[in-house]
């Protein structure tokens, strides 16, 4: 099924995609040997909330800690 989006709600899903690129591209700069996944979330959660947003993955998830989900092997895991 496909839902049509509003104005508004494409405008918001622009926002968003324009603020995780942001977050995207300052943690492959700080990719380095030797940083941890906790350091590049954490770097991507400053970008995050730099720009007035948080992590919709800390929201729905109480057990979640971490802002993104990044793995150091080659694989996606998806809900």
């Amino acid at each position: 099924m496909v839902t049509i989006k509003s104005k508004q709600e494409i405008e918001k899903m622009r926002e968003a995609c324009k603020i995780a690129a942001l977050a995207q591209k300052a943690v492959e700069e700080a990719i380095k040997p030797g940083i941890s996944t906790w350091e590049l979330d954490k770097i991507a959660e400053n970008v995050i909330r730099e720009n007035g947003r948080g992590s919709s993955r800390k929201r729905i998830s109480k057990w979640s800690e971490r802002s993104t989900c990044i793995s150091r092997f080659n694989m996606c895991i998806s809900k």
